[in-house]
C-alpha cells in the first residue's frame, strides 16, 4: 500500500507520541509527502519538540 502524508500529518507525528508516529515509523507503507515538506518542517524546527528515540 501506498500512502501520501501532507506535512500537518508529519509535524503532528513529531509533536505528539501517538498513533499518528506509530503508523509513519513503524507502518511497512510506502509514503510520500511533498518536496517543500522539510523547508516546512525546517521553517518550524524552533517550534518542534526535540525527540529522543532511546
Amino acid at each position: 500500500m501506498e500512502i501520501v502524508v501532507d506535512t500537518n500529518i508529519i509535524i503532528s507525528a513529531l509533536l505528539k507520541d501517538g498513533i499518528t508516529r506509530r503508523i509513519l515509523l513503524l507502518s511497512p507503507f510506502k509514503m510520500y509527502t511533498i518536496v517543500g515538506a522539510q523547508e516546512e518542517i525546517n521553517a518550524h524546527y524552533s517550534q518542534l519538540k526535540i525527540i529522543n528515540f532511546d
